[in-house]
Order: structure tokens, then C-alpha cells, then sequence
């Protein structure tokens, strides 16, 4: 397995991890808004999830993981902004709380619980 891509999934999991932690801990009160901090995390970690998936050579089914995850990442926060953005002038705009709170949590924690134990298995196999 290629060192790029064990960092990859290392990174996915210690993201992952941190997340968790920062939201079940009181640190999210010494940020103020909760939604900014993890945000911009995610973002950064989708779009490098995207680009991995898009440029090396892999297997195909960790290469949809890691784009289902990416996907996921970037959409998250900004279906948070957009609808931040959009409540001002259409206030009753359900939309972006079912995409906030349901499909992009979802098909993150599937890409990412995929491409993990993906990448684990083909590192115990060593055929990536």
C-alpha cells in the first residue's frame, strides 16, 4: 500500500475522531458558534478526499468511498451557509435542514466508515 494512501485513511480517522470529540466535550462553548469551527475542517478534508479519489490509482470501491465522503464533507457545512444565507429571505426553507441534518451526515459517516475499513482491509491484504 502506498504511504499517500495510508495517510489518507489515518487522516479520515483522526478527523473523525477529532469531530467526535469536539462535540461531545464543553470545548464547542469556547468557540462560540458551533457550526464555524468543524466547518472548515470538513471542507478542507473533502476537497482532499475528492482530489485523492481523482488522481491516484486505486480500487474502485475505495476510490467511491473516498468521493462519497468528500462529497459529503464539503456539502455539510456549506448546506449549514447556504441556508444561513437563504433564511433571510425565504424564512420557512426546509431544504437545507434535511440535506444538514440527514443525507449529508449519513453518506459521510458512510464514505468514511467505508473507505476505512476499504483501506484497512486492502493494507492486512497489501492489493491496493
Amino acid at each position: 500500500m502506498r504511504p499517500i494512501l495510508i495517510k489518507v485513511v489515518w487522516g479520515v480517522f483522526a478527523v473523525l475522531v477529532a469531530l467526535f470529540i469536539f462535540a461531545l466535550t464543553p470545548f464547542r462553548e469556547q468557540f462560540g458558534r458551533f457550526e464555524v469551527f468543524p466547518g472548515i475542517p470538513l471542507i478542507v478534508l473533502g476537497l482532499m478526499l475528492v482530489v485523492l479519489a481523482a488522481t491516484l490509482n486505486m480500487k474502485t470501491l475505495l476510490k467511491c468511498f473516498l468521493v462519497v465522503a468528500g462529497a459529503s464533507a464539503i456539502g455539510w457545512p456549506s448546506s449549514l451557509f447556504l441556508h444561513n444565507f437563504l433564511y433571510y429571505y425565504y424564512p420557512t426553507e426546509p431544504i437545507t435542514y434535511i440535506l444538514f441534518f440527514l443525507v449529508f451526515p449519513l453518506s459521510f459517516a458512510i464514505g468514511s466508515t467505508g473507505s476505512i475499513v476499504v483501506g484497512l482491509i486492502s493494507l492486512l491484504h497489501r492489493n491496493i
